[in-house]
């Protein structure tokens, strides 16, 4: 049976590189590339590092000289200032602000017109809506403080805090005060006031700007304290007191939660002095209690619990945090305590895709870390990979990468992988979840498909292993000497200095990567090379127009370019 399964494998793994090769041969492509300057890089400082717009076909930098600064966007040069900077483009890059002061008066310059002059601004980008129909900043005339809205100016007060569009930008909410007392201005009405707006921080005191709103624009979400106490507002609805609440979070699907703790309070100097005289009996013990609280609802109570372990499920549907009690460090999940282990990672817990599992790493003795897997632990082992579990897209295989007596090795939906030498990098193919890694042996590494390792290297690059859509061909980089390759289907690319960033189009046809070669920068499609580029801009990812075009940003002849590439068939 298992020669039959090797066998099996082997003539599947020979079947897909020649029906990759076929493709290959097929689809030698042409690549169109064009290059549009957008702005010619300062030869000298002041110079901020350039900010590239949400779909990367914009870029924006402050340059200057001496005491001037001005804005360049998409290569053209704006107005000179004494100060520029909180640049900003909107979420569909279509439009974009920054914050400037000429003659010591302030102005916010929106898609290159100015709106001011000001006295001063508020420190922060301007705020917009999602499609950038509507912006709002905060603004000083005098010892006044304002919003201006499209161009209109609100009411005037004292202060104002944060300040928060709704992605739709049909509402306009932020914090102002008058005198000693905050509240919440939204869509022009006055909440209740308040000592403050914000959330306390215990770690360095400092209070959070809000208001915010929700990711799906239902619900307007803050915190606000009075009296030395603390409450959530949601839609104008006070939640309970706290003694503190620590940052709010809202789920996809808007859902909120935040952290909340109630600490023992002083008794009151009359009942002290009849305790003193054995008047009263002496007071119970009290303790600090820290919870989550989600949608309202109070959850399981602990001495503490860590805010930076809280998830939601991919969907929003359900929950997971760690807290610490006497016995020691649960994970909650859905409301259900688990048992105590010595600690919680950092990455822990963690979702599957579809929601359905829930993992994470626990700490058991000294330098001794366990898995565990819809709530069943294993304890065979020494480490436990930080970026483990590897789960399946559909969420129903999960692999681990594991540690024991010094020796890596995988875990696969929690059998060990009898694999011919130390193990890593598990990755689950798309579509039928099979599986890929990579293997060392005698100090050598190669890629595994299917149980058939392909040729063996000095080094695999972490991470570099990736499937095209649809799972039907892979790529990954290698290291020969002091060259990298990157290996498509089983066969070998050009020797390069370095490569980066391997992807496949979403068509699946055409594997596109970044490489050095020589100190230059190239970008590589199949077997085709770009000309070589000075400079990366912003680490600039690969972004996709469809299936056989994309776009990226360099430097070149000292000028900020981006270029487009086509592939078409020959």
């Amino acid at each position: 049976m298992a020669a039959r399964l090797h066998v099996s494998c082997a003539a599947l793994a020979l079947l897909l590189l020649a029906d990759s090769q076929a493709i290959a041969a097929a689809a030698s492509p042409i690549l169109e590339i064009s290059e549009k300057p957008v702005g010619r890089v300062p030869s000298a400082p002041p110079y901020d590092y350039p900010l590239l717009s949400p779909d990367g076909t914009r870029l924006a930098f402050v340059a200057g000289r001496a005491e001037t600064r001005w804005v360049v966007v998409d290569g053209a040069a704006g107005s000179a200032y004494a100060k520029a900077g909180y640049l900003v483009f909107n979420a569909d890059s279509r439009h974009f602000a920054y914050l400037a002061q000429r003659e010591g008066k302030w102005y916010a310059v929106i898609d290159g017109a100015e709106r001011g002059p000001y006295d001063a601004l508020k420190a922060a980008p301007a705020a917009f809506s999602r499609d950038g129909k509507r912006w709002a900043f905060a603004a000083v005339r005098g010892d006044k403080w304002f919003v201006v809205a499209d161009d209109e100016e609100g009411k005037a007060y004292a202060g104002i805090g944060g300040l928060a569009l709704s992605p739709d930008g049909r509402r306009l909410a932020y914090a102002a005060n008058r005198g000693k007392k905050w509240f919440v201005v939204a869509d022009g009405q006055q909440g209740k006031p308040y000592d403050r707006i914000g959330t306390e921080n215990l770690r360095d005191g400092e209070s959070r700007p809000y208001p915010v709103f929700s990711a799906d624009g239902r619900h307007l979400v803050y915190a606000a304290t009075q009296s030395g106490l603390w409450w959530v507002i949601v839609d104008g609805v006070e939640g309970q007191p706290y003694s503190a609440v620590w940052p709010i979070h809202c789920s996809p699907d808007g859902r909120v939660v935040y952290k909340a703790e109630l600490r023992p309070r002083p008794p009151s100097p009359v009942t002290q002095f009849m305790r003193s005289w054995g008047l009263l009996p002496p007071a119970p013990p009290q303790y600090t209690r820290q919870f989550f609280v989600v949608d309202g609802v109070e959850q399981q109570e602990f001495p503490a619990v860590r805010d930076d372990t809280f998830r939601f499920s991919p969907d929003g549907k359900r929950f997971a945090y760690a807290g610490i009690d006497q016995a020691g460090w649960h994970v909650v999940v859905d409301g259900v305590v688990g048992p105590p282990c010595e600690l919680i990672s950092n990455e822990s817990p963690r979702f599957s895709p579809d929601g359905a599992r829930v993992a994470y790493h626990a700490a058991r003795g000294e330098h001794k870390w366990s898995f565990v897997i819809d709530g069943v632990r294993d304890d065979r082992w020494d480490a436990v990979c930080s970026e483990c579990p590897h789960f399946s897209a559909d969420g129903k295989r999960v692999a681990w990468e594991v540690m024991r007596d010094g020796r890596w090795y995988l875990t696969i939906d929690g059998d060990e992988l009898k694999a011919s030498g130390e193990a890593r990098d598990p990755h689950f193919r798309p579509g039928d979840g099979r599986l890929a890694y990579v293997i060392r042996r005698d100090d050598k590494y190669a890629a595994v498909l299917d149980g058939v390792p392909g040729p063996f290297y000095d080094w695999v690059g972490s991470g570099s292993l990736c499937f095209s859509p649809g799972g039907r061909r892979t790529a990954y980089a290698a290291m020969r000497g002091d060259k990298w390759i990157v290996v498509t289907d089983g066969v070998e690319g050009k020797q390069y200095d370095g490569v980066r960033a391997i992807t496949f189009t979403s068509d699946g046809k055409h594997v596109v990567y970044g490489a050095v070669s020589g100190g230059g920068h190239l970008v590589v499609v199949d077997d085709q090379e770009s000309r070589p580029y000075e400079e990366v801009v912003c680490d600039s990812r690969f972004f996709f127009d469809g299936p056989r075009a994309f776009h990226t940003t360099f430097v070149r002849d000292g000028q900020f370019v981006l270029v487009r590439f086509e592939i078409r068939r020959e």
